[in-house]
């Protein structure tokens, strides 16, 4: 049977991951009232819009009004958001940020990064940064998992994307064309790493320092991306795996919490909490400790 779309065994799972979240909840608040974490989180978005589910399958879409409801969540709750620039010295240990700071990333380039995003944080006075996928620029239309009309893809132009760094919004590179990195060979990942961050410098006349990989889950980059994103001169990179980031982690896993159409304030409470980490905890107590030597050497595939 299906409901809204799903199967309603998907129905079932979601519920069961709330459960389990909210059981959470209360271990993650010990967890970090009796051990010093310095740990913050980083938050990512991708399109801003009123999307049914069966045009948007994979649940990553939000509202306007959800996104407003974060955001005034987010100052409710005590936190500050800041650059992720900031995070990156965080982890890097040339600054310490309280844990109650959070940094904003909005993936993809949607046209409605520029005409509902940018209106919000700027009524908030905050900042956020945009990875764009560059071939998308180009083409005005994004990659992503949305199904229906075209125009729910729509991507940003060239000129918004100026006008977003202009106004003092950080763009960072999502690839080329957004594909799977580890999947390519030397010379054309050194296309979507090299190539990305040579066209946006280029185009916006600003260096660019952080990269996004390419849907960011285990197994989609490696040891020879690594290498590149350093050699390009890359000073970190994020990936879409739950969870905090803090001083001496690896700068170029930067963990981000995947938000979605689904996040109603108290669930974005306890997400934002990490009372959702558990869902990829199993990846990062396998992964984690030793992610840094497994980029390095290349055996993530």
């Amino acid at each position: 049977m299906d409901l809204f779309g799903r199967p309603f065994s998907f129905w079932v799972q979601c519920l069961l991951k709330d459960l389990v979240s909210l059981l959470f909840f209360p271990i993650t608040c010990l967890h970090r009232l009796f051990r010093a974490s310095s740990g913050v989180r980083i938050l990512v978005y991708h399109t801003v819009q009123q999307l049914s589910p069966q045009e948007d399958p994979i649940r990553l879409s939000i509202s306007a009004a959800l996104l407003r409801t974060h955001l005034k969540s987010l100052h409710r709750f005590g936190f500050v958001i800041v650059p992720l620039a900031a995070v990156l010295d965080h982890v890097k240990g040339k600054h310490r940020l309280s844990p109650r700071s959070v940094a904003l990333t909005f993936d993809d380039g949607y046209a409605d990064h520029f005409a509902v995003v940018r209106p919000l944080l700027e009524e908030f006075g905050v900042s956020a940064t945009f990875f764009v996928i560059c071939r998308a620029i180009e083409t005005g239309k994004t990659v992503d998992g949305l199904k229906g009309d075209s125009s729910l893809r729509q991507s940003m132009s060239l000129d918004q994307v100026r006008s977003l760094c202009e106004g003092g919004m950080d763009i960072g590179s999502h690839s080329m064309t957004h594909t799977c990195l580890s999947e390519l060979d030397d010379g054309r990942m050194a296309e979507e790493v090299f190539g990305s961050k040579r066209y946006l410098e280029e185009k916006l006349g600003k260096s660019v320092k952080m990269f996004a990989y390419p849907f960011g889950a285990y197994r989609t980059f490696n040891g020879r991306t690594r290498a590149q994103l350093e050699a390009a001169g890359y000073g970190g990179a994020c990936i879409n795996l739950l969870g905090w980031n803090r001083p001496g982690d690896d700068p170029f896993t930067l963990r981000r919490t995947r938000i979605g159409w689904d996040d109603r304030s108290w669930r974005f409470f306890l997400k934002v909490f990490g009372a959702y980490d558990w869902i990829d905890a199993s990846w990062i107590r396998q992964f984690s400790g030793r992610l840094s030597s497994i980029v390095r050497e290349g055996s993530v595939q």
